[in-house]
């Protein structure tokens, strides 16, 4: 029992090191080689048809790229919960957040908006890489708490169900209950 559980740790391991040493990164510069080419779109539009660019939506959508490319590499879930928490507690930061978001979405729909939501999704993809390396040790703890938690949603759906079946049993007069239920003989240990 020992044994196998080494050699499934080990083997964990050694795929953690391949997807973070190998997928990872390559999956990470074709991600930021689009990112760059993003910015780089974002920066010919202005430079081609300045008047058509509106400069707080430009520099919104270019500030966006900017931090999705400098925090790329570590850019995971907890990094969203951190900042979201940052948001709530601290309600002029949500309030420019939002403000900016606004900016953005209620500009003329045009190539800038696109590559914001473009931006947006490969931020989304290059968070999934990033935590990519949890997933190899989180797929053993759901194949073993999967049957687990399926149980207790059964079970606690028998104890809803149990709870009303028994109030309805116990509304059973006693005579027509004992011939439902029979009586079991029970030993006294002395």
């Amino acid at each position: 029992m020992i044994n196998t559980l080494i050699i499934i740790v080990v083997v964990m391991a050694l795929l953690h090191f391949i997807y973070d040493g190998i997928i990872a990164p390559s999956i990470r510069r074709q991600l930021n080689f689009k990112l760059f080419a993003l910015r780089d779109e974002l920066r010919t539009i202005l430079i081609n048809d300045k008047s058509s660019c509106d400069d707080d939506v430009y520099s919104y959508i270019q500030s966006a790229l900017n931090v999705i490319l400098k925090y790329a590499i570590q850019f995971d879930a907890f990094d969203v919960y951190e900042s979201v928490k940052a948001m709530e507690s601290n309600p002029d930061l949500e309030k420019m957040a939002k403000n900016r978001l606004d900016s953005i979405t209620n500009a003329v729909p045009t190539r800038m908006s696109d590559i914001h939501d473009e931006a947006i999704m490969l931020s989304l993809w290059m968070m999934l890489v990033n935590m990519g390396g949890l997933v190899i040790y989180l797929v053993p703890i759901l194949v073993v708490m999967a049957p687990a938690v399926a149980l207790s949603l059964k079970l606690k759906t028998f104890i809803v169900d149990s709870r009303i079946k028994a109030t309805t049993v116990a509304s059973i007069p006693e005579t027509e209950i004992s011939k439902i239920i029979p009586q079991r003989l029970v030993l006294a240990v002395a």
